[in-house]
């Protein structure tokens, strides 16, 4: 339930402070961790777009690399 929460706020806007912020990359580890315990949360598009703009950046995914996060 939570994790929808999460996509309907990405389905408002790009970032969820409405600009890039901290909160992005706390969401991002909400979604990881929703991908390991199988939770479905690739079927929330909003979410998963906002997960790919996530990797986008080099920073998120050169640590997302680094630390071998499965998204």
């Amino acid at each position: 339930e939570y994790l929808a929460q999460i996509d309907g706020l990405y389905a408002r806007q790009e970032w969820l402070a409405g600009k890039y912020s901290v909160l992005d990359p706390y969401a991002l580890v909400f979604y990881s961790w929703g991908v390991k315990r199988e939770l479905g949360v690739q079927q929330l598009k909003s979410y998963t777009a906002a997960k790919d703009r996530m990797m986008q950046r080099p920073a998120v995914r050169a640590i997302i690399e680094k630390e071998g996060v499965k998204l």
